[in-house]
């Protein structure tokens, strides 16, 4: 983990794994209201051709926030804006890991650009992303 600003830099990564759930994607629908049927009924899901439920796009992506919350800065950091591109489908139960790499460290704005990636089992992007973090104790 990148404890503060002063030893973040750019090369740094950070990684997790996680296996997405149905509870998961049953808890996401309920607090987003998004209740489609590719994401609730396994049936259903199945008869437009995906092996179970298909975990919402913006699940995935929200996982960014751990990775740039608790690996990147820590306590240190402020999320300022996140991009994500849905690239493949994640299922429920698929194991999937969410990685990102420092690729630019803005000294004079306290600023990090972090490439965020969520890749499934056969190591293929399902989410790309940008984050941009910055040190909460900056004041310019």
């Amino acid at each position: 983990m990148s404890a503060n600003w002063g030893n973040s830099n750019v090369g740094d990564r950070e990684s997790f794994n996680i296996t997405i759930t149905r509870g998961m994607v049953t808890d996401f629908a309920s607090l987003t209201g998004d209740k489609n049927l590719l994401h609730a009924d396994r049936v259903f899901a199945q008869e437009k051709g995906f092996d179970d439920c298909v975990a919402h796009g913006m699940l995935l992506a929200s996982l960014f926030s751990r990775l740039v919350g608790m690996y990147f800065l820590g306590n240190d950091n402020m999320y300022l804006s996140q991009t994500a591109e849905f690239r493949k489908p994640v299922l429920v139960g698929d194991v999937v890991t969410v990685a990102g790499e420092i690729t630019e460290k803005l000294e004079s704005v306290s600023l990090l650009r972090i490439k965020t990636t969520i890749t499934n089992a056969q190591g293929e992007i399902a989410v790309l992303g940008e984050a941009k973090v910055g040190d909460r104790h900056y004041g310019g």
